[in-house]
């Protein structure tokens, strides 16, 4: 759990720091705590010092966008009357797990299942340990309990988060990556689902390998207040398929 994708703990001054068991323990713990009495004090905290840097440089920082994406122009107004006075989360970037059908360069285990697949069957491989050990967001531990935590961690139908986040109905942005998000039906049949409330104030962005036919799914997802598609494409005909 994290506030934000860019977000560094590992440059806190907080010495508090531990594993939460959940979202809600982490949300309402004397660490978050911590960042928001900062924040409202005008403090730039050191976990936040990527954005920071790219502002004081002139160049548009995770931070912004996402609030401009989110907000716009209502910001200011939305976060003093219905998040300050009363914490609460309204946007989520939630990993559905690392099922996936392909095996992308850029991935490891933790985003592809077919990395996992593979590379766990090879664990003395000297590219697969060089991977757990230097890449690895779990840091350092042996191969054996890398990929055991991968298997505890990713391989569900979908992270109950999702639906617990969409029962508060409280959120207003819901961000689904992957593994291939699409490849998920009993979570694309959630969202289906939803009462008409919840889809009308909720925005929705899948980020997918786009090699599945999403027509059907979007039809099913129409009246969501917005669905936003990001594909990603890291090249054109012998390159795209060399990388994946």
């Amino acid at each position: 759990y994290t506030p934000c994708c860019a977000f560094r703990a590992d440059l806190s001054e907080y010495t508090g720091k531990r594993l939460y068991e959940n979202y809600n323990e982490y949300f309402t713990s004397d660490y978050l705590n911590y960042i928001r009495s900062n924040f409202l004090s005008g403090n730039k905290i050191a976990e936040c010092s990527d954005c920071w840097k790219k502002e004081d440089a002139g160049v548009v920082s995770l931070r912004q966008k996402d609030l401009q994406e989110k907000f716009g122009n209502k910001f200011s107004t939305h976060i003093q009357e219905n998040i300050v006075s009363n914490p609460r989360i309204v946007n989520a970037d939630i990993k559905t797990g690392n099922l996936c059908n392909f095996s992308c360069g850029m991935c490891d285990s933790a985003d592809s299942s077919t990395h996992y697949a593979r590379d766990s069957k090879q664990r003395d491989n000297e590219f697969v340990v060089e991977s757990v050990n230097t890449y690895s967001d779990y840091g350092k531990m042996s191969v054996d309990e890398y990929f055991e935590k991968i298997r505890n961690r990713f391989s569900r139908s979908y992270p109950s988060e999702i639906d617990e986040l969409l029962d508060q109905g409280k959120l207003l942005n819901l961000k689904i990556l992957g593994g291939e998000p699409f490849m998920y039906p009993k979570l694309l049949q959630t969202l289906a689902n939803q009462p008409l409330g919840i889809k009308q104030k909720l925005k929705l962005s899948f980020t997918t390998n786009g090699s599945h036919d999403m027509t059907e799914t979007l039809n099913a997802l129409a009246d969501y207040k917005s669905i936003w598609i990001t594909v990603s494409i890291e090249g054109i005909g012998q390159t795209q398929d060399y990388i994946r």
